[in-house]
């Protein structure tokens, strides 16, 4: 099978195997590494001796786009530092991005995937991207509403008069303006590799957001499992941004996320997660005004 009949049975249109052939003849395919959850399709080639990771869509993606505008400019304080990948080629017109592949180990599942040390590296390179800038937005509040109500009224296990409460409790959440920096937006292991020191990949949920965002997926997974890696981590951020109001309402609205999303999918294992406690913080707050603990599934 030629490269080009192998990358569309991989998913890949006619044009994206076109395109790929006119920036790197003679590429060859190695390896499929999608997670079939989504219509994106990420495959490791080698042209040349040199591997690549290539991102596709074949229709219009919000995560291809905005991991091309992350690396627009704001990886390059880590990938000028091998830290993270550099862009090779981007066609927004084809939903289609090539990116070096790095070296290391994927930190998930790996032995050092509650190492502290590995945590404590992730803390400090994530304060190092929140830092390149700040900005006030008066209309991120009502977004963050605008996707709860949407969300609520999904298809998911939550309680109807849970839902209605809750729904009441965001209708009352005040819309000043909010600080919001450049975030990863899924910063966990899974994104993370490992070869002596801690690189980043994977920025297709690259936005601007409050600090605490990109301490939600760690929050509800590994800060759990192990208060030691919380701790390292918070050494190396500086501080606890999670301690603003404003992350009430963000576990909330990720809690509820998380839930219609797991139930969606058939996930119960991550529809659980949205009710877990950690750290003191319970999902599902609504901003602090809801104080009930809720598991829909039974979990322990």
């Amino acid at each position: 099978m030629r490269p080009a009949e192998r990358l569309n049975a991989h998913g890949f249109t006619d044009g994206q195997a076109k395109e790929l052939s006119r920036i790197l003849p003679g590429y060859q395919f190695v390896e499929d590494h999608s997670w079939n959850l989504t219509a994106v399709r990420v495959v490791e080639i080698i042209c040349d001796g040199v591997a690549y990771m290539v991102k596709t869509s074949p229709e219009p993606s919000t995560h291809i786009e905005r991991e091309i505008t992350a690396y627009s400019g704001w990886t390059s304080l880590w990938s000028d530092a091998g830290l993270a990948p550099r862009l090779i080629h981007a066609s927004p017109s084809e939903n289609f991005l090539v990116a070096q592949r790095l070296g290391g180990e994927l930190v998930q599942g790996s032995e050092v995937e509650y190492d502290p040390e590995i945590y404590r590296q992730a803390g400090r390179m994530l304060r190092s991207f929140h830092d390149q800038v700040s900005r006030e937005d008066t209309e991120w509040t009502s977004a963050l509403k605008q996707r709860a109500t949407k969300n609520l009224h999904a298809e998911h296990r939550i309680p109807a008069e849970l839902c209605a409460f809750i729904e009441k409790c965001v209708e009352q959440w005040p819309t000043e303006p909010v600080t919001l920096v450049p975030t990863h937006g899924d910063w966990q292991p899974r994104n993370w590799l490992y070869d002596d020191r801690l690189m980043a990949i994977d920025f297709g949920r690259f936005d601007f957001r409050p600090r605490c965002e990109d301490f939600t997926r760690l929050t509800r997974q590994e800060f759990i499992r192990s208060p030691a890696v919380e701790t390292a981590f918070l050494t190396g951020y500086g501080f606890d941004p999670r301690e603003d109001a404003v992350w009430s309402r963000v576990e909330a609205v990720e809690a509820i996320g998380t839930a219609v999303w797991g139930f969606a999918h058939d996930d119960l294992a991550f529809e659980s997660s949205a009710f877990q406690r950690s750290s003191g913080y319970s999902r599902v707050s609504a901003a602090g005004s809801i104080a009930a603990y809720w598991n829909p599934c039974g979990f322990d």
